[in-house]
């Protein structure tokens, strides 16, 4: 508008939208009224008088900064509550989220599952650290030379640098087999529930067979079993140590069933 030719506007005939996305063509609507011809025949879309809501304008104003500040509110609140949710779905399913941002990132990196051929290693065993010393000095020497299997486990395998959550999921899914060794300790172990829950999950949605292998070296009642645990029941091999059982002939047993379920199928 070029004020000093005397610029008019004639409206007539229009429908104006009188909402709040309008208002700062209102405003200055309110401030250049000798410009206007036929203002006050002028109407709004939902009924209302152009000359109402320009006469009101501080009204108008106000009531759309209300407005403004009640949307904001409002989705302040909503992003709260979302938070919220999110927070506490996480923490209750820290090792769901922690599995799904693996399968992420190893997707990003265009790294695809292995087939049974193409596995790294040939079992991944899970355990307590007060369980170290017999499943180190033990059960891994025995399954490496007189089960021939390539074992992997935590002091051997998990490369430094990498976090605990990527090396415990490399191994995973780098190995054909998954072997628990389930004690009170490591019941007790925040990580051997991750670990479980970790796997449980891989089983589940990565993999076809059943590659989860229960070692009970510890006498645990049923109502102590992990939930991740009772989920893929009826998909693990369980076997139970002989502990100290005189008759060495369970033993004998004992590695004739780890042979039979850590067999290449």
């Amino acid at each position: 508008m070029d004020e000093a030719n005397g610029t008019s506007f004639d409206y007539y005939g229009n429908k104006f939208d009188c909402s709040c996305k309008a208002k700062e063509g209102f405003i200055w609507m309110s401030v250049h009224l000798e410009k206007l011809v036929s203002i006050h025949t002028l109407k709004c879309i939902d009924g209302r008088d152009v000359s109402d809501v320009i006469g009101n304008i501080q009204q108008f104003r106000l009531r759309c900064l209300s407005m403004f500040w009640l949307q904001l509110s409002i989705i302040t609140l909503l992003l709260l509550i979302i938070t919220i949710f999110l927070t506490a779905f996480g923490f209750r399913h820290k090792a769901l989220v922690l599995y799904f941002f693996m399968r992420a990132k190893h997707f990003i990196r265009g790294n695809k599952p292995l087939d049974k051929n193409e596995y790294k290693y040939d079992i991944f065993i899970s355990y307590s650290e007060d369980d170290l010393d017999w499943v180190i000095n033990y059960l891994c020497e025995k399954m490496s030379q007189d089960l021939e299997l390539r074992v992997c486990f935590h002091e051997n395998n998990f490369i430094p640098g990498l976090s605990i959550f990527d090396n415990i999921y490399n191994c995973i899914v780098e190995s054909r087999l998954h072997l628990f060794v389930i004690t009170h300790s490591f019941l007790k172990s925040t990580w051997g529930m991750h670990e479980m829950e970790i796997t449980r999950n891989c089983v589940l949605r990565m993999r076809e067979d059943e590659n989860i292998i229960v070692l009970f070296k510890d006498e645990i009642p049923k109502s102590e079993m992990p939930s991740a645990l009772k989920k893929v029941w009826f998909r693990v091999t369980c076997l139970k140590w002989p502990g100290d059982d005189p008759d060495i002939r369970n033993e004998h047993i004992f590695w004739a069933k780890l042979a039979d379920a850590t067999a290449l199928k």
